[in-house]
């Protein structure tokens, strides 16, 4: 599955629609008209079923449907400009207007994260909800003070809409927000901001991991991968600097890969970071040099064709390889069949010779017998 917002620039409302694709089949799964909101980023949950949309009202989460997105909640992400699913899909961040990055539960109701959790004392919370609108006052057996209290903890408003409270709320960037990125173990969340800082922060605690971070102020990071191998990050700055960030420090940078806006992904390996019209090495090995290979979109054609035409000339050359050895097994075998009929021709002089002496013997001893005779 893979997730896509259209917006026209042009500000037709009419034009405004969230879409989710089949990939595989290049089908559309579900739509949905959104003429009120302008999409700022979207997500699609791992599992396929759940999406996230930003807009500059806010963020809201949808379950796919068959043919139809169904909204879940709204989040109080005003400007919602980066949303992100972990990978394995507990987790949903989001920044927006004030820099703070927000972490909610994915699932509605799942753990402490919405509103409250569960109960104190067992039961749905649309139970405990309907018991303290009944004329629980004070903290009586549900243990909640009032409706609103009891309707806060339950995960549903007073309006009756979900309502999620967030895990953590990472502050820390004084400038925009770009990109956000879970580590593969989704132990870790890295964050890129305009203003040059990587900040590293620890998905169990909220804490900002102070030893992992880089701040340069004069770079402007667009995007950012996570190295699980490394246990780095690999940002990319608005003129194209690549960099591997690790410990704290830059590893390395390499220069003019692509634009501000090309997205950025690390192979599964972890060794090489993929970018629109560039492949660079994504690790490096400590005390060997590290292999640069810089490749745009002309280059990258010449060194296809190049390896096309290296690919015919080796095919060319083991079939001249191949020819040459017939070529010498044929002479091989002709010398062997040479000396064969060599060999078969002196053996039948030999058989002649011993034939002959043979006759010769038989004459002698005949005549001797006619002499005794006499």
């Amino acid at each position: 599955m893979w997730d896509v917002y259209l917006f026209d620039p042009s500000g037709a409302t009419s034009k405004r629609f969230v879409r989710v694709w089949d990939w595989v089949r290049r089908t559309r799964v579900a739509a949905r008209h959104v003429p009120d909101e302008q999409p700022l980023c979207c997500a699609l949950h791992p599992s396929g079923f759940m999406a996230a949309l930003g807009s500059s009202e806010g963020l809201r989460t949808y379950y796919i449907l068959r043919r139809e997105l169904l909204p879940v909640v709204d989040l109080p992400v005003a400007k919602c400009s980066v949303a992100r699913y972990s990978h394995g899909g507990a987790l949903l961040a989001a920044v927006g207007r004030t820099n703070a990055i927000v972490i909610y539960p994915a699932y509605y109701g799942a753990g402490g994260g919405a509103s409250g959790g569960s109960p104190p004392t067992g039961g749905s919370s649309s139970h405990y909800a309907q018991r303290s609108s009944a004329g629980d006052s004070g903290r009586g057996s549900g243990g909640y003070s009032s409706a609103a209290a009891a309707a806060a903890a339950s995960g549903i408003g007073t309006d009756g809409a979900c309502v999620m409270r967030p895990l953590f709320v990472l502050k820390a960037h004084v400038s925009t927000v770009t990109d956000l990125v879970f580590s593969g173990d989704d132990r870790r969340l890295v964050s890129s901001g305009a203003g040059g800082a990587v900040y590293f922060w620890d998905m169990s605690t909220g804490a900002r991991l102070m030893e992992l971070e880089y701040v340069d102020k004069q770079c402007v990071y667009y995007t950012a991968c996570y190295n699980d191998r490394h246990a780095a990050a690999v940002v990319r700055t608005m003129d194209g600097r690549v960099q591997h960030i690790q410990d704290g420090q830059l590893a390395y940078e390499l220069a003019g890969l692509g634009n501000d806006a090309s997205p950025m992904a690390i192979t599964g390996d972890g060794l090489t970071a993929a970018s629109l019209g560039a492949l660079v090495p994504a690790g490096g090995v400590p005390g060997l040099p590290l292999p640069v290979v810089l490749v745009d979109e002309g280059l990258l054609l010449a060194m296809r064709e190049r390896l096309r035409a290296m690919a015919a000339a080796v095919t060319a050359a083991q079939k001249e390889a191949q020819y040459q050895v017939a070529k010498e097994l044929e002479s091989l075998h002709a010398a062997a069949a040479e000396q064969l009929e060599g060999l078969y021709e002196a053996r039948l002089a030999l058989e002649g010779e011993r034939l002959a002496q043979l006759a010769a013997a038989k004459d002698d001893l005949e005549l001797s017998l006619k002499v005794c005779a006499i």
